[in-house]
Formats: C-alpha cells, structure tokens, sequence
C-alpha cells in the first residue's frame, strides 16, 4: 500500500467511529457532517480494501480488520497529538475539558473525595468522571481513549502498553456492630471463625483473596451473605452480629457514619497495593503528564 493514498483525516474518522460506534455520533465529535463522515468512511474502505464496519440494529460493527487496526491507529494518532503539544504548556487552571479515571467502587470511595476536594482548588473548571472499570476491562478502556488513567490494585503483569507507579496501601481490618457480644477491639482467629460473615465479591462469583488465604492456612469461613458493593454492608452489620471484612479507609468511614466497630485481624494478609495506570501512547501528552504527577503528589503514600 502506498502511504500516500492515505489521508491523515480518514484515520481520525475511523478512531472516532470505532470509539463511537455511529456514524452519526462520531461525525459530531469530531465535528463533521455525517455525509462527510460517511464519504471518508467509503475512501478509507477502497484503500484498505475491506468494509471496516458494518450496518446493525445501533449503529454499526468493526469487522476483524477493523479491531486488528483499532489499537494501532488510536495509539498512533494519540502519539501525533503528543508530539504537537510537546512545545505548548498545558493550562490547567482554564481547562474545561474532561478526565476520566477507571477505577472500581473500592477506589471511588478511596481516592475520589480528596482527589475532587484538591482538584477544584487549582482547576477548577475540569470535568471528572468515573468509568467503573477494573483489571483487563480498564486496561481496554484506556487502550481505546474512553478512560485516561486507572487506579487499583490489580498487578500489572509485564505489560509493553502500560505503565504504572504506586501510590499507596490499604490494610484490611474486620468490621461489626459496636456492642458486639464476641468482639472487641481485639479479635482470636476462634472468635473470627465461629463468626457468620459478610464478604463482598465484586465479580459475582469465584474466590475472594481474603477466602484463598484463610484455604491456605487451612480455615473456611462461615459466609452467610456475599455483596456486590460496599455500601450494602454497614446497613446489615448494624443490625446483625455478623462481621466483615474491609481496608481501613472504608472502616473508619463507615464508623464515623454507622454504629459500628473496627479491629486487626486475627491473621496476616498482604495489603491492597493501589497504582496509578496508563497507557504509553499517553505518556507525553502535557494534559495527562500534569494530571498523574498530580494525583501522584497528592495520594503516594497518603
């Protein structure tokens, strides 16, 4: 294929229909007609030879060529416009645009408030949104520039796309009702296994760490009620003799707010290690160096 034949704006006109999935919808964010989208669209299939998306029910289906090149050329274009910013400082303090972060409720609840609390006093005018994305789903989400950073603990395992830096851990500590009849500010592992307890698995199902670590050192807990969001769990603590367990942030939150209590945990188990993450296409761009040395500065080792 000569390069030639190829124009600059037919791959911004695929990156947007792919993110968007309409025609319509794409031609709008990037501000064209949607004939002139749909004419760019119909130029870029002759060259590449292939329909790249095809018409359904909601908008329209990359074909397999499309989402072989979908990564190669958002990653190329995020790169050019890197490259043009290089030499223009960004100005956070008039910014209007919008950033948003994957991270999943445990993050939200950690991170969230001081980051918008410190965020409004030096750029104010900056939109945050919250993408509920986590592991392999948020890694795809910034892939494709729906999301511009992550934050969890999920290991980054060799990864050549991404980059990461810690911030910060979480011990986890058991929480109950205060006046508990069993428990008090200090916990035996008889106490805590005789317990009927509240665990909260995001995923639906499968093994929580917490369930795998006791399996290895040979306990199983007596689960009584398995959630899907922390928020849930203070309401039945309050009103049970049940107990659950969560990292210290979230405890003493929820013991400033519920009748509740908070201890160690009768056992040793690794920490949440929460980190920063992005992809490597985003690395130079002025807006998202600024935005993650922030949030670095403000949450490493808080």
């Amino acid at each position: 294929m000569n390069l030639r034949s190829v124009d600059l704006n037919l791959l911004v006109v695929f990156d947007a229909i792919y993110k968007a999935k309409n025609i319509s919808a794409a031609a709008e964010s990037i501000g064209l007609s949607q004939p002139a989208a749909s004419n760019a669209l119909r130029r870029l299939r002759a060259v590449l030879n292939d329909p790249l998306f095809i018409r359904h029910h909601a908008g329209v289906m990359p074909t397999k060529k499309a989402e072989e090149l979908a990564p190669i050329i958002h990653e190329t274009l995020n790169n050019i416009r890197a490259a043009l910013r290089q030499s223009k400082e960004y100005d956070y303090a008039s910014d209007t645009g919008s950033v948003w972060i994957a991270t999943e409720e445990l993050g939200e609840i950690v991170l969230m408030p001081q980051l918008v609390i410190k965020l409004a006093k030096v750029a104010p005018g900056i939109r945050l949104g919250v993408s509920p994305f986590m592991g392999e789903q948020a890694q795809n989400s910034m892939k494709f520039g729906h999301t511009d950073i992550s934050v969890d603990y999920y290991e980054l395992h060799h990864s050549t796309e991404f980059d990461s830096y810690f911030l910060f851990e979480e011990e986890r500590v058991c929480v109950f009702r205060k006046n508990h009849p069993d428990f008090n500010s200090e916990i035996t592992m008889d106490q805590y296994m005789k317990a009927r307890h509240i665990i909260l698995n995001q995923r639906t199902r499968g093994t929580t760490v917490v369930e795998a670590h006791l399996a290895s050192l040979g306990y199983k807990r007596n689960v009584a009620v398995q959630i899907s969001n922390y928020h849930t769990v203070p309401l039945i603590l309050e009103q049970t003799d049940m107990v659950a367990v969560m990292p210290t942030t979230i405890a003493r939150h929820f013991a400033n707010t519920y009748n509740l209590a908070h201890a160690k945990l009768p056992f040793d188990i690794k920490p949440l290690s929460f980190h920063i993450k992005w992809h490597r296409s985003k690395t130079a761009d002025p807006k998202h160096k600024w935005l993650r040395t922030f949030i670095i500065e403000h949450f490493s080792n808080k």
